[in-house]
């Protein structure tokens, strides 16, 4: 069976949705879901791991799919890459300045690092129940 790249439904993350998965160490790593039950879904990592997380830790999963930049605001929960780093790293917007080629968005990251974003390069956290199929 092919594995769909963009199997979104309304933002439900469902089994093959490409999604960057919560790790021991607080940073994301992406993946994809493997499966999802009534209680848990289960993610293979790029890296070959496989992670299981409660349906209702609606944080720990994000899906990998561009926000629309007017739902990003200040305040906003966000995950963004950083450079020379292969995981993603949780934040929180800023500051957000519109230019000529689109929207960009100042996220300070927990660790204290900071900085400007395109919306290729950060996804918003949801802290609201994930749905399952």
């Amino acid at each position: 069976m092919p594995i769909c790249i963009y199997p979104l439904l309304g933002g439900t993350i469902i089994p093959s949705s490409i999604v960057f998965a919560r790790c021991n160490n607080g940073k994301y790593s992406s993946g994809f879901v493997v499966s999802t039950q009534s209680s848990r879904h289960t993610v293979r990592l790029y890296t070959g791991e496989v992670l299981t997380f409660d349906v209702n830790d609606s944080p720990a999963l994000v899906l990998d799919q561009n926000p629309e930049s007017h739902a990003l605001q200040v305040g906003t929960r966000v995950i963004g890459s950083r450079p020379k780093s292969v995981l993603w790293h949780p934040g929180k917007v800023t500051e957000v300045k519109q230019e000529m080629d689109g929207a960009f968005f100042h996220v300070q990251f927990e660790d204290g690092n900071q900085c400007w974003h395109g919306v290729d390069d950060i996804r918003p956290v949801r802290y609201s129940k994930v749905g399952g199929l």
